[in-house]
């Protein structure tokens, strides 16, 4: 507990956080992505199993897919200027 209070003042706490919210930020995208997979996966496998799958289905899904990789491709943050080392800083004499 005692380092928290230096850890913000020379700011590897910080760092730190940015690290965990965008660690947090891509965990939840991949989970979003997956359970949008398997909704599609099982919605067909349902439609299969009934016998009412058809071409236009596959047609439909194949869209859905090739416009959600275009609209979901987040451009990774940048990290902000206190989380890159400055190498005059770090370097040992």
């Amino acid at each position: 507990m005692n380092a928290l209070p230096s850890g913000y003042r020379i700011g590897t706490r910080v760092n730190i956080d940015v690290l965990n919210a965008e660690q947090q930020l891509f965990a939840a995208q991949r989970d979003l992505a997956k359970a949008r997979y398997e909704t599609i996966l099982q919605g067909l496998r349902l439609k299969a199993a009934a016998g009412a799958l058809t071409e236009t289905d596959l047609v439909a899904v194949n869209a859905l897919l090739a416009s959600n990789i275009q609209q979901e491709m987040p451009a990774v943050p940048a990290m902000p200027a206190a989380a890159i080392p400055n190498p005059t800083k770090t370097r040992i004499q």
